[in-house]
């Protein structure tokens, strides 16, 4: 059947336009993975303890609870296990999905309509490497402190050895505060409580991030304090301790916030109010919300945004249709000119 011109010409717009909307969807991701997980990793996870947002776990898991206190969560995958989902049982509360890459080898009790999905093998490859962008955030962070000097106006002080004061008297104008600390500082002073200060208005962050350098082992004792920290909903979404250099941490206070520490073994003893980003975890208490809300780093990273430029099948399909289309338009044009 030969189309007629006027046709051929919609149907080949209609295909173009739809190719350009399949491929604007794959291609703009409004945020990075961590303002989207309330736990990333890229080996395994274990706790008995209560996950309260969605869970990225690039290796194995033993959970108890995951989705609470985040409202409906229907058709969400909130747990996803590129390995195998172990222990004695696991909750998934508000209607989220099991997204599972190996076996299930525990009872799910799905509470609010939830179900399995199994993941395909090249799905499984690709949130590996999608999870790769926490070390790439990491980096990111620490590579922004230092390639602006306005940073370094914000400073921990210690003249109050048992008080010290985070003072953040610099925002960039992406809203980025960053400062930084050793962690042989930050753990200096076990019965410390540590305050904090804007001297800038703190509506004008968007994220601040607390570069924690140094390690390999890094403890944060349970007798430290973060009261400045504390009864903060704002701060707790927009703050990120960033451990760069550690390979082990251990938590044993609440520092409010996001925890970033994509090279360690993460283990906590207390319940923590913001999500946890690491090489693997075992937590101790409860990883509460909120997600974290602020900004990606704008230097030397990669977020998901840019991984999602790589177009989907579905993407690819359109977009070979189009090309096939507009040649044959091409070829039948010439023809008729002859």
């Amino acid at each position: 059947m030969t189309l007629p011109p006027i046709s051929f010409f919609r149907t080949l717009t209609s295909m173009v336009i739809c190719g350009a909307i399949v491929s604007a969807n794959a291609n703009t991701a409004a945020a990075g993975l961590i303002n989207q997980y309330d736990v990333i990793t890229i080996g395994n996870v274990t706790t008995q303890n209560d996950i309260e947002g969605p869970s990225l776990i690039g290796g194995n898991a033993s959970l108890a609870t995951v989705g609470l206190n985040g409202g409906s969560q229907l058709g969400v995958n909130l747990v996803n296990v590129l390995g195998n989902l172990n222990g004695s049982s696991l909750n998934i509360n508000n209607g989220g999905n099991l997204a599972i890459g190996g076996k299930v080898n525990t009872n799910v009790n799905y509470n609010g309509g939830g179900h399995l999905v199994n993941l395909t093998t090249n799905q499984v490859s690709t949130l590996s490497s999608a999870i790769q962008e926490i070390k790439t955030d990491s980096s990111g962070f620490a590579q922004m402190y230092s390639a602006d000097s306005g940073f370094a106006k914000n400073t921990l002080d210690l003249s109050q050895s048992s008080n010290p004061t985070f003072h953040i008297n610099y925002v960039d104008s992406k809203g980025n505060a960053i400062v930084s600390v050793s962690a042989s500082t930050l753990t200096a002073n076990s019965n410390a409580n540590f305050g904090l200060t804007f001297g800038v208005p703190q509506s004008s962050i968007s994220s601040l991030v607390i570069d924690v350098t140094g390690g390999p082992s890094v403890t944060i004792p349970g007798n430290e304090h973060f009261d400045g920290f504390a009864n903060n909903s704002y701060l707790n979404s927009h703050l990120i301790w960033n451990f760069t250099d550690a390979t082990s941490l251990s938590v044993g206070a609440n520092l409010h916030g996001a925890i970033l520490a994509p090279n360690a073994d993460v283990s906590t003893s207390v319940s923590l109010d913001g999500a946890v980003w690491a090489n693997s975890l075992q937590a101790g208490g409860e990883i509460h919300y909120p997600l974290y809300a602020g900004n990606l780093p704008s230097l030397g990273s990669t977020s998901s945004s840019d991984s999602a430029a790589v177009p989907e099948p579905s993407t690819l399909v359109m977009g070979s249709i189009a090309a096939v289309l507009l040649a044959g338009y091409s070829i039948r044009r010439r023809r008729q000119r002859r």
